[in-house]
């Protein structure tokens, strides 16, 4: 694990990036950091002098909502939660306890990114508040009323999916979930699964909120429980509920966000953005709808951010501005690996990235994401990272074309990073006459043991075999024969 740390964070030092045209012309990275600075002013200003946030008035009472989704909010903006006006929030919330499945979802999430620079000051509230979660369903299933004491009143799937990602954050946060919870969970979203691949809030049409809520929860089953029907080459690829309902939101994307802020339903769509970007990161996932999924609604936020600096909704701005702010923050982390996706078996391992991307952040307390890519788009949106990864046990088919739109990336100063699931010997054959093509004036050589890939931030004492190819300034290509990602996923 620590050697692949060795080789991305190593290539970066080699690669630059240039970034992906956008699909909206009012979107710029200056503009998004602008947008989240005014964000965070204005939620700044609102907090009271207890360190609260109020509390919400809707149909039902959330004593604790406001704070926890602000809090997260704030937190996942990069703001320290040793800075004064976080450290009273967090009090504030310790002082003051939740029985509601959505502040309970956004208060463990908040509980857990706090840990992480605190030295887990929080985590005897991050495993209270975990269990209580995991003890208030019933079949799966998650209404308003979290007490701890079984599900207390009717089911939606709203609910559930912030149940879920409370106890998912537990276990990122080293809480112990028993895998009969995930068991459960899994069975309840492919239950009520429609046959069009969404999901409803309860039942009857789906709609694209409760769909990407019931793919966010199934990446996180995925991950919590079947992660070894992949250790063999060949039985990998993400399971069909979940592409069925990539595939329903991919038909509806645009007109989802374009509608979103128009209609009387518009308060829900920073709630939408929330789930897309949640899954979009989870999953890799660049497009949706041939669309740059971040790009687009990063521009749509900007347009749509009040002039002092809130975001209006129908649950009132605090909320909006929240998800909002969680957004944008989120979606603008760095993309390090690029997972090429061909016609053969590049998804043997789906959650190889996600792992090792995970691993990464926590090792270096810098978040680090991936996504996928294909040889439809064109090379400029495979530089949103430097390293492209290609993976698989069989040999990779690859046309002439797609030849040269290696060879372009590359070109460009992006780095292939290859590797033999199972060890795969055909992989080997198939994706050196890959090289060669690409590549006929250079070759391909062990890499030294004092190479920088294998010394930048660790002295390693035993290390996979690296081949690299250079041109005599920078890495083109690394490859790996050994089955790195089987570590990784």
């Amino acid at each position: 694990m620590k050697l692949l740390l060795v080789v991305s964070i190593s290539i970066l030092a080699f690669a630059t990036t240039d970034h992906a045209s956008a699909h909206y012309d009012n979107f710029c990275a200056d503009k998004v950091q602008e947008s989240i600075e005014r964000a965070r002013e204005w939620l700044w200003d609102r907090q009271e002098d207890d360190g609260s946030w109020g509390e919400i008035s809707t149909h039902r009472p959330f004593p604790t909502g406001y704070t926890a989704i602000i809090a997260f909010a704030l937190l996942e903006s990069g703001v320290n939660p040793q800075y004064p006006p976080m450290e009273e929030a967090l009090e504030w919330m310790e002082e003051n306890h939740s029985e509601m499945t959505y502040s309970l979802g956004l208060r463990c999430n908040a509980w857990e990114i706090a840990n992480r620079v605190t030295g887990d000051l929080y985590q005897e509230r991050l495993m209270y508040e975990t269990q209580q979660l995991i003890n208030s369903q019933d079949e799966g299933r998650y209404g308003y009323i979290a007490r701890g004491e079984g599900m207390q009143d009717s089911f939606c799937n709203s609910n559930t999916q912030y149940g879920n990602y409370g106890v998912w954050a537990g276990v990122m946060g080293d809480v112990q979930v028993p895998a009969e919870y995930w068991r459960i969970v899994e069975r309840h979203w492919l239950e009520y699964q429609n046959d069009d691949g969404g999901w409803a809030y309860r039942s009857g049409s789906s709609s694209e909120t409760m769909t990407s809520a019931g793919i966010a929860s199934l990446y996180v089953v995925m991950d919590n429980l079947h992660l070894d029907r992949f250790v063999r080459p060949g039985r990998g690829g993400q399971p069909d509920a979940v592409t069925e309902a990539i595939e329903y939101l991919n038909d509806r994307f645009e007109d989802s966000l374009r509608s979103g802020f128009r209609t009387s339903h518009g308060g829900c769509i920073y709630y939408h953005l929330f789930g897309i970007e949640r899954i979009g990161l989870a999953g890799g996932i660049k497009h949706f709808g041939g669309i740059d999924w971040y790009r687009a609604g990063a521009s749509l936020l900007i347009e749509e951010q009040r002039d002092d600096g809130s975001w209006s909704g129908r649950r009132g701005s605090n909320v909006s501005t929240a998800y909002a702010l969680l957004f944008l923050s989120r979606g603008q982390r760095p993309v390090l690996f690029n997972k090429l996706q061909f016609d053969g078996d590049w998804d043997n391992r789906p959650r190889d990235l996600a792992g090792l991307c995970e691993w990464m952040t926590r090792t270096f307390e810098t978040d680090v994401y991936w996504q996928v890519v294909n040889f439809d788009m064109p090379v400029s949106d495979w530089h949103d990272a430097p390293i492209l990864y290609i993976s698989g046990a069989r040999p990779p088919e690859f046309t002439d074309e797609q030849i040269e739109q290696l060879r372009e990336y590359v070109n460009q100063g992006g780095v292939i990073f290859s590797v033999a699931e199972g060890g795969s010997g055909q992989f080997v054959d198939g994706i050196r006459r890959v090289y060669r093509q690409m590549f006929p004036d250079y070759r391909m050589e062990v890499a030294r043991p004092d190479h920088e890939l294998a010394n930048a931030h660790f002295r390693l004492g035993s290390q996979p075999r690296l081949h690299v190819i250079s041109n005599g300034v920078r890495p083109l290509v690394i490859h790996a024969d050994e089955d790195m990602p089987l570590a990784w996923h």
